[in-house]
C-alpha cells in the first residue's frame, strides 16, 4: 500500500470533526463524529460512555459531553480495540473514567499490532489507557438506574 495510512487521515479528519449530539431516550445519547460513534448515559453515577472516539476530538467530545448534563465522566466500556474506539482512552482515564473492556481487548491494546491493510503499526497504549475492569464472557453493571449487560461474543469484527 502506497501513500499515507487510512489510520493517520482519519485522526487527521478528527481533528476538525463536528461532533452531532443526538438524544436517543431518557438519559441515552450519541455522539457522531469521531471515529465509532460514542453512546452516554448521564446520571447521578457520573456519565458513561461507550466507547472513547478519537483523541484529536477531544475539544468537540468535551463541548459535546457538556451539552449533555454537567455530570463528570466515570465509566468508559471499550466495545473492542480498535483505534477509533479506543484513541481517547487515556484522556477519559486521566479526567476520571474507569475504562472496562474484554480481556482481549486490554490485550491487544498491551502490545505492537501491525495492520498491513491500512500501511500502520499501532504501537502498545500507554498505561493509563488499558482497560482496568476486565471481564472474559459476562459482566454486569448497575449504572444511573439502567443494567447494562456486558457480554462476550464469539469472535466477529473482533475477538
Amino acid at each position: 500500500m502506497q501513500g499515507e495510512s487510512p489510520v493517520g487521515i482519519i485522526r487527521n479528519a478528527a481533528a476538525t470533526a463536528k461532533i452531532n449530539v443526538t438524544k436517543l431516550r431518557g438519559n441515552v445519547s450519541v455522539l457522531e463524529g469521531s471515529g465509532g460513534n460514542i453512546v452516554v448515559l448521564t446520571g447521578r453515577d457520573g456519565k458513561v460512555l461507550v466507547d472513547a472516539g478519537i483523541a484529536a476530538s477531544r475539544p468537540q467530545i468535551t463541548e459535546a459531553l457538556a451539552t449533555l448534563s454537567h455530570d463528570p465522566v466515570k465509566h468508559l466500556i471499550n466495545t473492542h480495540w480498535h483505534f477509533d474506539h479506543t484513541d481517547g482512552n487515556e484522556w477519559l482515564h486521566c479526567i476520571g473514567a474507569e475504562i472496562a473492556a474484554h480481556e482481549n481487548t486490554r490485550k491487544h491494546l498491551s502490545v505492537t499490532t501491525q495492520v498491513k491493510d491500512w500501511n500502520f503499526t499501532f504501537p502498545p497504549a500507554p498505561a493509563a489507557a488499558l482497560p482496568t475492569k476486565l471481564f472474559n464472557s459476562e459482566q454486569t453493571l448497575h449504572l444511573n438506574g439502567a443494567t447494562l449487560a456486558l457480554k462476550y461474543y464469539p469472535p466477529a469484527h473482533t475477538d
